[in-house]
């Protein structure tokens, strides 16, 4: 099998000629901090410029011989932006919807203001009086066209679009984290329309992304954080009134307009959500944190069955940064021995590595993966 045929086959939860593997596709949660991955090139006595693939997590877009010496079988098509034009600025506002990020220390951003954060009783008249983002300004359709024909071409890689987040990730970003939470209470009229405008614009920049990339993409994946470590960010009762309807309108629409299978990334503990997740038409469920409460692999995968395609699932938290080399061949053995068990899984760190994780680690866990992998 070439990686795409692999890629595809484990997905629609057949037996292919190994478990595949990702790293850097979605560039929001399974690449490296560009950082990392330039310690990474160091440490293998490479030299070169680095490209940023998603700038909030400010995570490096993989090379291409970086992908195939680790037997990588997928690549990215979205497009990225040099080291140098972006310049690791302390702050940067994103013009488009007008969010404010300052740098961390591990340099990721993080949305320090958005434009509905300081309203202290928001009403649908605040919806109304906001300048709200054409989908041209969110997405550059041509860069998109061009990229996905020219690595369509030139690679036999399965093709991943990160497209846009969902509804909660921007409605947090717009209006901060504790607000957005307590508007679900005390402001439903608000929360509820700030979610409708934020599924009316998904669909639209989502669709000509779609458009633009034609047949050249075989998975659209965008990130909608639902948990955090020990539970679900919201009730599974108002998950289901207030979420998953609009979330199933998104993909099912997004459905009729691609035959890409559609992922989905969440990190934290959304296991009671993965039924869910089946309903509102998800294909691939991406990271698999199994260090997260309700999350450990064999319960998730006999949850998953057959309905649902698994991704990611290598620890990040402990194994990769703090374990021997050994360590992390034994990881990677036994989450291939439950995910990949029937197909249904592609292998990925379970987040962006970052600059705490030792590149003989990184490299022991392709090497492994390549090993045990295999059917």
């Amino acid at each position: 099998m070439n990686s795409r045929e692999r890629v595809l086959t484990a997905l629609s939860h057949q037996i292919s000629d190994r478990v595949p593997i990702d790293f850097g596709s979605f560039p929001g949660a399974t690449s490296m901090n560009v950082w990392a991955y330039k310690n990474l090139l160091e440490y293998l006595g490479i030299k070169r410029d680095v490209r940023i693939g998603a700038l909030i997590m400010f995570t490096a877009e993989i090379d291409e011989d970086i992908l195939d010496r680790f037997h990588v079988d997928t690549k990215t098509i979205t497009p990225s932006i040099s080291l140098s034009d972006f310049g690791i600025p302390e702050e940067f506002v994103d013009k488009p919807w007008g969010v404010r990020w300052q740098r961390s220390t591990d340099y990721t951003y993080a949305p320090v203001e958005g434009p509905f954060q300081k309203i202290s009783d928001p009403t649908l008249e605040d919806l109304k009086r906001y300048r709200w983002p054409k989908a041209s300004e969110i997405e550059n359709f041509t860069n998109w066209r061009e990229k996905a024909r020219r690595l369509r071409q030139e690679s036999d890689k399965a093709l991943v679009a990160r497209v846009m987040p969902g509804i909660v990730t921007y409605a947090q970003f717009l209006r901060g984290f504790e607000n957005w939470a307590v508007d679900l209470v005390l402001n439903p009229d608000f929360s509820k329309g700030l979610h409708e405008k934020l599924a009316d614009t998904w669909i639209e920049a989502v669709s000509l992304v779609a458009e633009a990339v034609e047949d050249n993409v075989d998975i659209i994946m965008f990130g909608e954080d639902l948990g955090i470590q020990n539970q679900t960010m919201l009730s599974p009762a108002m998950f289901r009134e207030r979420i998953k309807p609009l979330l199933t309108k998104m993909v099912k629409t997004i459905k009729t307009r691609t035959k890409a299978k559609i992922a989905m990334h969440t990190c934290g503990s959304v296991y009671a959500f993965i039924e869910d997740f089946i309903d509102i038409g998800v294909d691939v469920l991406n990271p698999m944190q199994s260090n997260a409460r309700d999350m450990e692999a064999p319960k998730v995968k006999a949850r998953a069955g057959n309905k649902l395609a698994l991704w990611g699932g290598i620890d990040t938290h402990e194994v990769m940064p703090k374990g021997t080399p050994e360590d992390v061949r034994q990881e990677v053995k036994k989450k291939i021995s439950i995910y990949g068990k029937g197909g249904g899984y592609m292998l990925s760190p379970d987040h962006n590595v970052l600059v705490d994780v030792p590149p003989k680690n990184l490299m022991a866990m392709f090497e492994a993966a390549f090993e045990y992998g295999k059917y």
